[in-house]
């Protein structure tokens, strides 16, 4: 039996080494009636976690505005995987027409972007099965069900949370240090 491949062994942060599949479509409430859409799922290979990001379409626009906010909340991934789907393969086709701008961002942040073998699904198990676990976690907790993008897009629990690293914090109380 072959080794396990580096990046599923190898120790490092948090969603640096990620792959990337879409889960759906799932049915949105709006206001002409039923529209789909699909849920991005980028799977950390350290730590196995979980960052899922709605998506209006399947075009290469729309998956780089999803990449954008994935790097904004997640930072930037050094090693992508995912499969040759269509949406991913028009991506590449973009970037090639679209000159160096976004070839530079991933060539100065030394992100590679690799796809598995074609017609070979079972490369990107690691990815596939967790997208199973997580269908699975969405229709138990009724999250797969119509509902419209507002809702799918909030938070389900409002208790109080720790910010984020990257989250900006509006302090009102006088009596606390600006530097905590």
């Amino acid at each position: 039996m072959p080794d396990l491949p580096d990046t599923l062994v190898k120790r490092s942060p948090t969603f640096e080494q990620v792959g990337l599949d879409y889960m759906g479509p799932i049915s949105i409430k709006a206001y002409i009636g039923v529209s789909k859409r699909w849920i991005a799922l980028f799977i950390c290979f350290t730590t196995r976690a979980v960052h899922l990001e709605l998506v209006d379409n399947l075009t290469a626009g729309c998956f780089l505005n999803v990449f954008r906010r994935f790097v904004a909340r997640r930072g930037c991934p050094k090693l992508i995987l995912s499969d040759n789907a269509t949406q991913f393969q028009a991506v590449f086709t973009t970037l090639k027409y679209q000159g160096n701008r976004v070839t530079e961002f991933l060539a100065e942040r030394g992100i590679i972007w690799k796809n598995i073998i074609p017609r070979a699904p079972w490369a990107g198990g690691v990815y596939e099965r967790i997208i199973g676990l997580t269908k699975e976690a969405l229709k138990k907790g009724h999250c797969l069900r119509e509902r419209t993008q507002k809702e799918h897009r909030s938070p389900r629990s409002t208790e109080k949370r720790t910010p984020h690293e990257e989250e900006i914090v509006l302090v009102n109380e006088p009596e606390t240090p600006r530097g905590m």
